[in-house]
């Protein structure tokens, strides 16, 4: 019995080969081109709703991470519809510049802050802290383009000029988005590491592929629905099965890395080399003192004589001192004795001297 994984992988590869089949056998024309832009559109706004569906199903990280693809993806899906309105719609050549270019480019900075929230680990962040970060891609990014492209584009228009730099300046973001989804791919773990794979995969693809495109395109042999286009169909067909394996795994998020019980044993051997080291410098010290210590001790022990003759002038100098003392406080007895006695000498004088006044005052009344 056929699994609902084996029906999904037979219908993104049936999907890619009809679209190779028909771009190799009709011969160009409005045909062609209807087939190439509608086919498209459709691919890449069906990924859109299989990302917005798994940000619903999720929380957290997870859902901010699936809700950021399915915004790039949306801002992807107008580049391709602006190229459906004129073709299809208005039966008209694209206007040169071109709005959708600036849509285009400014796509990948959602998935840029998507894959930077790593969803995988379960370090839950701010929401203002998401919020920032996608605001700096978007700055960042928005003014390399507005210094490198803009100026050639939309003040003095030279295509000769806006044409590469717009082309060098939008491979540099997709291999910068590459290198951060490999590195993610290459840390995690599991069903994470699966997903993140087929997202680079889908994404390598659809880089190489825009280079080759946008290289046909100054050439001038590009066409809508050409064999161009099947390297896109293969990317775009890729990436909704990383979305819908995502939605078939549900992965949860992994724990930190300074959370996960295989670093305990890396903490501890960590601890462990540092209590070594702690007790190696503890030792050396020890062998320090103890080499001083052998150095000082003949000098020790030639000094004893003077040592001890020391301690002898200080032994004289405390017995001095206590005799001194005890003079001291021998006097200083006495002086109050002798005192005591003056001030009852003079009291006594003091008394007898208003006797004699009083007996006087009355022989003379």
């Amino acid at each position: 019995m056929i699994s609902k994984r084996q029906w999904r992988i037979a219908g993104i590869v049936g999907v890619t080969l009809i679209y190779a089949s028909v771009s190799l056998t009709m011969p160009a024309g409005f045909g062609l081109l209807a087939f190439g832009d509608i086919v498209q559109f459709s691919l890449l706004f069906l990924a859109f709703l299989l990302m917005v569906a798994n940000a619903v199903s999720t929380r957290g990280q997870v859902r901010l991470f699936w809700g950021l693809m399915a915004l790039g993806c949306l801002l992807w899906s107008m580049n391709l519809g602006l190229w459906t309105l004129y073709e299809v719609i208005l039966r008209r050549t694209l206007p040169d510049p071109f709005i959708g270019d600036v849509v285009l480019f400014v796509h990948v900075i959602p998935f840029m802050a998507a894959v930077a929230l790593r969803p995988h680990l379960s370090d839950e962040k701010k929401l203002y802290f998401s919020t920032l970060t996608f605001l700096m891609l978007l700055v960042w990014w928005v003014f390399l383009y507005a210094f490198i492209v803009f100026p050639d584009e939309y003040v003095v228009l030279n295509v000769a000029l806006y044409s590469p730099h717009y082309d060098l300046l939008y491979l540099v973001e997709n291999m910068a988005f590459l290198m951060v989804l490999g590195i993610l791919a290459w840390n995690a773990r599991s069903a994470w590491k699966q997903i993140y794979r087929n997202l680079f995969v889908a994404s390598g693809l659809y880089a190489a592929s825009s280079l080759v495109l946008n290289g046909a395109i100054a050439r001038g042999q590009y066409y809508t629905g050409s064999i161009y286009d099947i390297p896109l169909i293969a990317a775009i067909g890729w990436m909704i099965w990383a979305t819908l394996l995502a939605r078939e795994l549900k992965p949860p998020s992994e724990p930190a890395p300074s959370e996960r019980p295989d670093a305990q044993p890396f903490r501890l051997l960590r601890l462990r080399r540092r209590g070594r080291a702690r007790r190696a410098r503890r030792g050396q010290s020890r062998d320090r003192a103890r080499r001083r210590a052998r150095h000082v001790r003949p000098s020790r022990r030639a000094s004893a004589p003077a040592r001890g003759r020391l301690r002898q002038r200080r032994a004289r100098r405390g017995r001095s001192l206590l005799r001194h003392h005890a003079a001291r406080t021998t006097r200083t007895r006495e002086a109050g004795v002798s005192n005591e006695r003056l001030a009852r000498a003079s009291h006594a004088a003091h008394f007898n001297h208003h006797l004699r006044r009083n007996a006087r005052r009355r022989w003379r009344g």
